[in-house]
């Protein structure tokens, strides 16, 4: 396809102006075809080929790209009043966009085979027999969601390089093949990220340590505490992986999960190969927060295929776009705004509850996070530090998030934490290197399905009113509780309050409710945004879900009974 534009020199009226159009044949006689009844003669002033790597550009886009350049349009014509070189700068721009797409993409396949590969490495070896003990597939998750964390903090300085360099960990560290976990990430995890400075103690497995001092300074002293839970030791944790599935170089394995020899290679290899940034606005060669999320939706949903030949069909591109995610996300808001009275803009928005109720990897909150702070601070005039505040009343008040999927409720956690790291420069000379903990997202971000809820009374929360307030009071001091033994303190009061509750509304529903915990690794078999929120009616449900997901034959007739979608949906037991 070729791109051209031309003037009429023999009409006044079009003095100034270019009709840019397209076309796949010749452009001379596109022209013509134009023209020929109006008896007129085209003075041709650009030729160009409209290729931009694997795609092409249309004539629709340069003249968008020229409307946002100010350029005047006639009307909704392809008439515009510019020059040859206004147009050929326009086209480049758009051609330089896709290159630059192509690229991510490239980027983004390369990264998702890869560490889709490690994870099937990891866990169909310790499925099958070679060890011992019984293996938590998501174990294998977590280790990738909290190294792919811990590279963007490498980033801004607040983790050592050394710790993931051959060279200083055998010079510090003993011989064991299970030393880099049991040593590096254990301590790095549990006792350091996610332990306060001054309870810091001595490091974990010292006996596989050859030079403690120099490890510890490393581990204790140059790391700050993050808090949030995404370093919260959970039940597999304790397995270890030998140093061969983080350091070794590219070998052929045969991934049974899809069927086919696969190139596997050490998990720090893999990170330690890419750059990182927080920054989302030029991101063609940097693994940045969305490209993390799109990679594990792919990942996820690769997981969840059932038959191999699904499996191998996903991509690195597995997800909601960006520019679809925004424009929903602002065209709610414009309806939400729209019912508001208040005239305090800030407020209005600050207050606007939110629930995505199929979360994912997190698109839609963060999106709404991202939109909600370009309309507070449009020119980014806002402190660093009064961003980082805006941003955490955005997570305490508005954002809220459901999925069935455990570890997809886990990554959305990582990406709202990387958007809140984007607000810190760290300073050494202040305590924690001037950075405030992480929040605690548990009762944010809950693990259940959502299409089933629980028959109970409305009268419940007025009858237990008083009750009911005080365990939401309890869960807002605990999302910004950062001390961990104030933290336990919290949610054994949570748990006991609710329990409490539950007992006294005799109702069997919120009895099952009760038994779940929101750090639980299992959905919950119901959903009741007033229950696990405290909300009863969200201003905005916003999200992509999983359609064509599959659910036993007896659930239909709850669908339709629930839902009066449900009667033009196709709901059948096959999905």
């Amino acid at each position: 396809m070729k791109l051209y534009a031309y003037t009429l020199p023999q009409v006044p009226e079009k003095a100034g102006w270019l009709k840019i159009g397209q076309t796949t044949g010749s452009i001379e006689k596109r022209i013509n075809d134009q023209l020929s009844q109006a008896h007129l003669k085209a003075e041709i002033v650009l030729r160009e080929s409209a290729a931009a790597g694997k795609n092409k550009v249309t004539d629709k886009e340069v003249h968008r790209e020229l409307v946002q350049r100010g350029f005047v349009q006639d009307g909704n014509s392809e008439w515009f009043r510019c020059t040859a070189g206004d147009v050929r700068d326009a086209l480049n721009t758009v051609k330089e966009r896709y290159r630059k797409e192509d690229k991510r993409k490239e980027l983004e396949q390369k990264f998702y085979e890869e560490l889709r590969n490690w994870y099937y490495w990891a866990t169909e070896e310790h499925r099958s027999g070679l060890h011992r003990r019984e293996y938590d597939a998501d174990h294998a998750l977590r280790i990738i969601v909290r190294l792919l964390l811990i590279f963007f903090l490498k980033e801004k300085g607040l983790v050592p390089s050394e710790l993931f360099q051959e060279e200083w960990l055998n010079a510090n560290l003993k011989e064991d093949e299970f030393g880099y976990y049991n040593v590096i990430l254990r301590n790095l995890f549990f006792h350091s990220l996610n332990t306060p400075h001054n309870e810091r103690g001595e490091l974990e497995n010292r006996n596989l340590i050859q030079r403690y001092n120099k490890v510890k300074e490393a581990l204790h002293k140059r790391i700050p505490f993050l808090n949030g839970g995404l370093f919260t030791e959970q039940s597999g944790d304790d397995f270890a992986l030998n140093d061969d599935y983080f350091f070794s170089k590219a070998r052929l394995k045969e991934i049974k999960a899809l069927d086919k020899t696969c190139s596997v290679t050490g998990i720090i290899k893999i990170l330690s190969q890419y750059k990182y940034t927080l920054d989302e606005t030029d991101n063609s060669e940097f693994i940045d927060p969305e490209f993390v999320g799109n990679i594990f939706e792919s990942l996820l949903a690769c997981i969840a295929a059932d038959k191999k030949k699904n499996r191998r069909k996903i991509t690195g591109s597995y997800y909601t776009p960006r520019e679809i995610v925004n424009y929903m996300v602002n065209e709610a808001l414009d309806t939400y705004l729209s019912t508001q009275k208040d005239s305090d803009f800030e407020n209005a928005l600050l207050r606007c509850s939110i629930l995505d109720p199929s979360c994912g990897s997190g698109a839609f909150p963060c999106g709404v996070m991202n939109v909600i702070m370009q309309r507070l601070d449009p020119n980014k005039t806002l402190t660093q530090d009064n961003r980082y505040q805006t941003k955490l009343k955005i997570l305490r008040n508005v954002i809220y998030g459901i999925d069935i999927q455990p570890m997809a409720v886990h990554i959305a956690s990582l990406r709202l934490f990387l958007s809140l790291l984007q607000e810190i420069t760290p300073d050494k000379s202040k305590a924690n290197f001037g950075i405030e903990p992480l929040p605690n997202l548990d009762y944010k971000f809950a693990v259940a399905d959502t299409l089933f809820g629980i028959d109970f009374n409305d009268l419940f929360f007025n009858e237990h009113r008083t009750e009911f307030l005080q365990i939401q009071t309890l869960k807002a001091d605990y999302f910004k509780e950062s001390i961990v033994s104030a933290k336990e303190h919290l949610r054994t009061q949570i748990t006991a309050a609710e329990k409490e509750l539950a007992d006294k509304s005799g109702n069997k529903g919120i009895q099952a409710l009760c038994q779940w915990n929101h750090s639980d690794t299992q959905a919950s078999p119901y959903f009741d945004s007033r229950w696990m929120f405290g909300i009863e009616n969200f201003d905005i449900v916003i999200g992509n879900p999983p359609y064509g997901a599959k659910y036993p034959k007896e659930h239909k007739a709850y669908f339709l009974k629930h839902y009066e979608s449900a009667k033009t949906a196709d709901i059948n037991e096959n999905g």
